[in-house]
């Protein structure tokens, strides 16, 4: 039997998370999750992993946003959806919801977004009083300039997994890092709160370094990863004051997703798992 069997069979609390996933408690799962990781120092965000029906991913994200605004996470909080999978009226029913509840809102990037729409978009989601951000992609070669001109609001950088449309895009892992390296120095030198979702380590520190330069405080911008993933690194940025934003998939694969971002890293795959649980559980 593999490591990820033993885990998931011998450790009781990682079984009773897993039965709520399997009963359709996300919510909850997702609220056990956040618990564990914020009182480690981190900030949490939350993706929908499933293709669930539109009504049914709306309804799940204003449930999680207000259990975690009675769960004193509100905060500390981010749901990430993509905009046009929920379409704008959804959204304006999430964002009021988020508002209410200090939960800040972040706009993904999926394959074919317009990100033109995205930021007009983005800013009559604002109108509510939500805390909205706007996933951008290193690879679209428009978005250095996007990152001058938004440099103010929060901006998710990422190197771009997905294909977007709405201009030309840089096709080389190489020219991608270098865009990367560009569009953060264009956010260091905004003022908005930067999300840096990597775990690159060159470009981490690439980043610390721009900060540096620019007499960017560490917590005036922040490093976003994946539960489970380089748990070291994590420890490092958080000893250094930064602020460290962890990835949660919400939804039926919620333990797997983060076991299958472990595969890379078995040795820290125990760790990784029982970053899910709830410290109290763990010490009940």
């Amino acid at each position: 039997m593999g490591v990820v069997d033993t885990v998931l069979r011998d450790n009781p609390v990682v079984r009773a998370v897993s039965a709520r996933v399997a009963g359709g408690d996300y919510v909850h799962a997702g609220v056990d999750a956040a618990v564990a990781l914020t009182d480690t120092g981190r900030w949490v965000s939350f993706e929908r992993v499933d293709t669930e029906e539109p009504d049914v991913v709306l309804a799940d994200a204003v449930g999680l946003a207000r259990a975690l605004f009675d769960a004193g996470l509100g905060g500390v909080s981010e749901i990430d959806v993509f905009p046009f999978d929920l379409g704008e009226e959804r959204l304006m029913v999430l964002a009021r919801a988020c508002a209410e509840t200090r939960v800040d809102l972040m706009l993904g990037f999926g394959d074919g977004a317009d990100i033109d729409i995205t930021w007009e978009l983005a800013d009559r989601l604002r109108a509510t009083g939500a805390s909205v951000g706007v996933t951008l992609s290193a690879a679209m070669r428009r978005t250095e300039s996007d990152c001058r001109e938004w440099g103010d609001t929060r901006i998710r950088l990422v190197k771009g997994a997905h294909q977007p449309s709405g201009g030309p895009i840089f096709r080389s892992t190489h020219e991608v890092d270098k865009s990367y390296v560009r569009c953060a120095r264009a956010l260091i030198a905004g003022s908005g709160m930067a999300s840096f979702a990597t775990h690159d380590q060159r470009l981490v520190e690439i980043v610390e370094a721009l900060a540096d330069k620019r007499l960017r405080l560490p917590g005036t911008y922040e490093f976003a990863l994946y539960a489970g993933r380089r748990d070291a690194e994590q420890q490092r940025l958080l000893a250094g004051g930064h602020r460290v934003r962890v990835s949660i998939p919400l939804g039926p694969d919620l333990l797997a997703r983060v076991v299958g971002n472990l595969v890379q890293q078995p040795s820290a795959l125990a760790s990784g798992v029982l970053a899910l649980v709830p410290r109290r559980s763990v010490a009940g």
